[in-house]
């Protein structure tokens, strides 16, 4: 509902480049992005840099990235497309997560 979604937006101190009002950090389906508060009047979009990591890649040499995406955070190549390493995770269940508690 547009409630819950209002509850969702954190407004933040820097302006729109394109009509001046305050840009609004928002959560959608593929994670955060940064919109203007005067949507529908005005559709400046856009999506912060990923959080870039200390660690190298071990296909290309460049740095990991920390993103967001639709079944949640993974750690990527910063250099897709041409590099398409994923680090793969083995998903903590339930039961391990309570124990470390």
């Amino acid at each position: 509902t547009p409630e819950i979604r209002e509850d969702l937006a954190r407004e933040l101190e820097t302006k729109c480049p394109k009509c001046g009002k305050p840009l609004v950090e928002r959560w959608g389906r593929y994670g955060k992005f940064v919109a203007c508060a005067g949507y529908p009047q005005c559709d400046y979009v856009f999506k912060p840099e990923p959080k870039v990591l200390e660690e190298k890649c071990p296909q290309c040499g460049k740095p990991l990235v920390e993103r967001q995406g639709r079944f949640g955070k993974f750690i990527a190549c910063s250099g897709y497309p041409q590099c398409r390493f994923i680090k793969k995770e083995k998903r903590r269940k339930a039961k391990e997560k309570q124990e470390e508690k």
